[in-house]
């Protein structure tokens, strides 16, 4: 957050005493984001494997693959 162009950090409010001139205020917002880490042991496979990183809201679909005689 930018209070009268100084950043003051990531806060959930901000407070101006002592009103006495203008003043500007601006938030900025970033949307949350989650690694998923996809691994298959051995006689199959996933993919994407490794970590992908989604937004919130977001969908991940990940297909597994048993190899040939193998099931899940």
């Amino acid at each position: 957050m930018l209070v009268d162009g100084a950043n003051v950090g990531a806060l959930g409010g901000y407070s101006f005493p002592n009103l006495a001139a203008n003043h500007t205020i601006a938030a900025y917002f970033s949307i949350n984001t989650y690694t998923i880490t996809a691994s298959a042991g051995p006689n199959g496979s996933v993919s994407p494997a490794g970590a992908t990183v989604v937004s919130y809201g977001d969908t991940l679909t990940i297909t597994i693959t048993p190899n040939s005689g193998y099931f899940v």
